[in-house]
């Protein structure tokens, strides 16, 4: 309640009473509502009322707040109060200071209309005054109230919502039965109701074909309050939609289609063009099921691409009027179609096509199973083409084939030339006319149709020498090419016969293959290898009755700064007797690294290498493959602990499974496709044919070939093909080259395979030496062994392998482990052994550590002598030993170097 500014509010002793009435009627829902009443202490009555005093102050209590009244001029008390949030009393009692009852003052209210807007609440507003006096002499008494206001009944609600008065309520929808009488009811006011349902009608408003039956239904709501003079009825509507919405689908060409209703109110549908000569009805299915008949129009009808065959267009619609009865509404169906019926004609025994040409109206192909033989005669000279649809055999034509002026076969020579590589074609051309009927089993349409067949019969010329490569491959199976046209000290031509490669001294100890470039027609024999002066190596080929060579020269290993950690001379006894020779040649304590070439038939070198005193030299890393071994030695001077490492590679000339491999020719399949175009140059595929003469597809340009298969390729019937191949070891690269069906589209195709051998694809040893004795309990695929010897810290390890397989291996050591990796000649396979070797237990025979391992140890002039492993089949060998120098402590000569010693390192045959 808000009073007025001048009123000096005060809360009154006692409060207002609230009474709370019940009021009901029958049927209708029971609302409580409130009235205030007087406050306590006041009395209607006049006994005990006194003539007022003008000196005294004067209050009263509304709506529980205490008022003051203010005298004005004439002697007369009012007070104003703002608001009060309830009915005002019928009475006011007006009180002097002393709360002795002055006056009892009479209401007079000025009401607004009610506010019935929520359901179940009638709010009650206006404004009111109260007036009187004391007696009939005595100042008047005014109360004026600017507004009043109260609430009652309490809100309906709906839903967990307040019902407003007017608005009905809607339920939503309901599925509509089949037999369009729903019987939907709903609980309200404690009690079940049900509905009045309308006439069924039809909603195409949201794009689908609904019908429907709306549902209203109502109840009353009462409140009665005689003492506020409420007596309100509401009327509390509810509605609800019972509704089907019906679907129709078709499956046309096995896919499905929904109608969709139009704005027009019609079901309809466009089906996906058509692939095919359309049906005449479709089944629509769904709400109902029926069939919709088709109306069709073929607009074009012309022959196709290839001869036999025929392009039809055209559009067909289905249709269905609206049946009110049932009811449905209309549908409209629609599709158009496009296809090539009819059979595409080939050329018998070829599967050949005839395609149109540019002038739209007459067929041409190329018979691509006719091959020009030596008298430029064709090998197949068939005097008809017959075409056939596959079942029968539909039309024949003569072949002329051309001849010059003398009446002999007139030929020419067809060039292609692509990123330098020329192939050439022999040609013989014939043509074949006539025309045959074609028809569309579909439309029925029917039209004759000429022919002109080029029959061409070809001859692929291909003897082309392009190229020639050296691939070098480590130790480790890495390899590197070298180009004739870029890495040869002159750029390759087939007019030159000799070429040099120069490699720097790092590479003497790697093995090299000679490889081509050349056409499948070319006479090539096998590249052969040979020593040349000194460490030099010398390929050989001979390529249509031409010999080419090049020569692989390496480097002089450069001079190194002087150093203390040096050898005093490396000496080699190429007889093979365990006696010092002569010094290597070359020698120059500060170059590292020295080649030893040996011949064939030459026996296994005695190699001495020696140091002064205080320097000590230790066994390194080993690298072998087929063609050369490389021993390094670590060189250490104890003074100063500075070390470098000598090298000595042994090369001897060695056939092997890589250098030896020559694979079968291509191998090109008949055809079983078609070209596309006549400009077609796609292979239809490629892979290679197995030693059980099977073709393998294989969808990838780089792969692998099993052992005892060859490269193939299967061209297209109408096109021309031929091979060009060049390869780097086991790995070959196939180039097809492509002439298309009409003489003058031209491409090429390559593919890189790398040919897979028992031998060439082994990486494996067939034992180890330590300090040259055997490991226990070699096995190829055991990977990892242990041994004892003198000093874990000098010892030797000699990997024994089969070098004819081209396999190449590498020695790595590290105090007293060793890892040796094994790469196959192929590049594809590794194995990786391990050793490990421990210290001997005192009483061991130390002979033979000491003949390998023993070095620097008090002696004016050390000697260590390493020996290189055997190839296999006596191409090279070790023998090893130990000079051990005389010491200044026992007065004893040295031993003997020439084989005293045992030689337990010795030689791996």
């Amino acid at each position: 309640m808000s009073t007025s500014k001048h009123a000096g509010l005060r809360k009154a002793g006692t409060a207002a009473t609230v009474a709370a009435l019940t009021f009901g009627m029958a049927g209708a829902t029971a609302i409580t509502a409130l009235a205030d009443e007087p406050t306590a202490g006041g009395s209607t009555g006049s006994d005990n009322q006194t003539t007022p005093d003008t000196g005294i102050e004067y209050t009263a209590t509304v709506a529980g707040e205490q008022v003051s009244f203010t005298k004005d001029a004439d002697g007369n008390y009012s007070a104003n109060v703002d608001s009060i949030d309830q009915m005002p009393a019928s009475k006011l009692v007006v009180l002097d200071q002393d709360a002795k009852q002055v006056a009892t003052l009479n209401l007079q209210r000025n009401d607004a209309p009610d506010d019935t807007s929520v359901v179940g609440v009638v709010k009650k507003s206006g404004s009111a005054t109260y007036t009187g006096r004391a007696t009939a002499v005595s100042p008047t008494f005014t109360v004026n109230i600017g507004k009043y206001s109260q609430k009652f009944g309490q809100p309906v609600q709906y839903a967990g919502k307040d019902i407003t008065e007017g608005e009905p309520i809607n339920l939503g929808t309901t599925k509509l039965p089949d037999d369009n009488n729903p019987t939907d009811t709903f609980k309200f006011n404690d009690k079940v109701l049900g509905f009045d349902w309308g006439d069924l009608s039809t909603d195409t408003s949201n794009g689908t074909y609904t019908l429907y039956r709306q549902g209203t239904s109502q109840d009353t709501i009462n409140l009665t309050n005689v003492g506020a003079g409420i007596d309100k009825t509401w009327v509390v509507q509810f509605t609800k939609r019972a509704v089907r919405s019906h679907v129709w689908n078709t499956t046309v060409d096995g896919k499905d289609y929904t109608f969709t209703l139009d704005n027009k109110g019609v079901e309809q549908v466009t089906l996906d063009k058509g692939s095919s000569y359309p049906q005449d009805k479709i089944t629509v299915d769904g709400s109902s099921k029926f069939d919709m008949p088709g109306s069709i129009t073929v607009s074009k009808a012309d022959p196709s691409s290839k001869l036999g065959q025929v392009d039809v267009e055209g559009s067909v619609t289905y249709d269905k009027a609206a049946d009110p009865k049932t009811p449905t509404p209309a549908f409209h169906a629609e599709r158009t179609f496009a296809y090539t019926g009819g059979t595409a004609l080939t050329i018998k025994g070829s599967r050949r096509n005839l395609l149109k040409g540019t002038n739209g109206k007459t067929y041409y192909t190329k018979v691509s199973t006719l091959n020009l033989g030596p008298d430029n005669e064709p090998t197949d000279d068939s005097k008809q083409i017959v075409l056939t649809d596959g079942e029968k055999d539909v039309a024949t034509a003569d072949i002329n084939w051309a001849k010059d002026e003398n009446g002999k076969p007139d030929v020419t020579v067809e060039d292609k030339t692509v990123d330098g590589a020329t192939s050439k074609f022999v040609r013989r051309v014939g043509t074949a006319d006539g025309t045959v009927k074609v028809t569309d089993p579909g439309s029925g349409k029917t039209m004759e149709v000429p022919f002109h067949i080029i029959a061409t019969a070809d001859r692929a010329q291909d003897k082309s020498f392009t190229g020639l490569t050296v691939t070098r491959t480590d130790a480790k199976g890495q390899t590197t090419v070298y180009d004739g046209t870029k890495d040869f000290d002159q750029k390759f031509s087939p007019d030159v016969h000799e070429y040099t490669l120069t490699l720097p001294a790092s590479a003497t100890g790697d093995s090299y293959t000679l490889g081509l470039t050349r056409g499948v027609d070319s006479e090539a024999g096998t590249p052969t290898i040979a020593l040349g002066e000194g460490a030099s190596r010398v390929l050989k080929v001979t390529v249509n009755g031409v010999e080419y060579k090049v020569n692989v020269k390496f480097q002089t290993s450069d001079i190194q700064a002087d150093s203390p950690a040096k050898l005093s001379g490396i000496y080699v006894n190429r007889t093979g007797e365990n006696t010092k020779g002569q010094l290597i040649d070359n020698w120059n304590p500060n170059r590292l690294d020295y080649v030893l070439a040996l011949g064939e038939k030459d026996p296994s070198p005695y190699v001495l290498p020696e140091a002064p005193e205080g320097v000590t030299i230790k066994g390194g890393n080993v690298t072998q493959n087929a063609q050369s071994t490389k021993q390094e030695w670590i060189v250490t001077d104890t003074a100063s602990g500075v070390s470098r490492t000598y090298s000595l590679t042994v090369t001897r000339p060695v056939k092997t499974a890589v250098t030896e491999f020559k694979p079968n020719d291509p191998a090109k399949q008949d055809p079983s496709e078609d070209v596309k175009t006549p400009q077609d140059t796609d292979l239809t595929s490629h892979g290679y044919v197995g030693k059980d003469g099977k073709y393998v597809k294989v969808d990838k340009d780089t792969y692998e070939i099993p052992e005892g298969g060859a490269f193939a390729y299967e061209p297209k019937n109408g096109q021309s093909a031929t091979v060009t191949v060049s390869h780097e070891g086991m790995t070959y690269t196939y180039t097809v080259n492509v002439l298309a069906q009409d003489g003058y589209a031209f491409a090429q195709h390559t593919y890189k395979v790398t040919y897979i051998t028992q031998p060439t694809h082994l990486a494996q040893l067939t034992g180890i030496l330590v300090d040259g004795t055997s490991v226990n309990g070699f096995d190829p695929d055991k990977r990892e062994y242990t041994a004892a010897v003198n000093d874990p810290n000098e010892w030797m390890i000699s990997p024994q392998y089969d070098k004819t397989t081209g396999m190449s291996v590498s020695t790595e050591k590290n105090g007293p482990d060793a890892v040796i990796t094994v790469t196959s000649g192929d590049g594809l396979e590794k194995a990786v052994y391990k050793v490990h070797v421990t210290k001997k237990l005192l009483g061991g025979d130390g002979n033979s550590a000491m003949g390998l391992a023993e070095t620097g140890v008090g002696a004016s002039v050390l000697s260590w002598i390493v020996g290189i492993l055997i190839v296999l089949g006596g191409a090279i060998g070790i023998f090893a030993t130990v000079r051990k120098p005389k010491s200044s402590d026992d007065g004893e000569s040295p031993e003997d170097p020439t084989g005293t010693q045992p030689d337990e390192a010795s030689k791996s045959e």
